[in-house]
């Protein structure tokens, strides 16, 4: 959710960093990744994606948590 860090990573290469608010649950973030990734044209059904994040969120340091997830194909 920090539009700062999201700037900051956008010089990075091969990351489109997108803002939104924090997620209250794993699968709340699991919707809101597969839906901004299917928005921003970054992955269609069908393709995995990897979600990287820290469980409970808002915790500095505290990434611990590796999710592949298939985008579904919802037509």
């Amino acid at each position: 959710p920090s539009l700062a860090t999201a700037r900051r990573l956008a010089l990075v290469w091969g990351v489109h960093p997108v803002c939104f608010e924090e997620a209250v649950s794993l699968e709340a973030m699991v919707v809101d990744a597969t839906r901004l990734a299917v928005e921003h044209q970054l992955a269609r059904p069908g393709d995995y994606i990897v979600i990287v994040a820290g469980i409970p969120s808002g915790h500095a340091g505290s990434t611990n948590l590796l999710h592949i997830v298939q985008i579904p194909d919802l037509s």
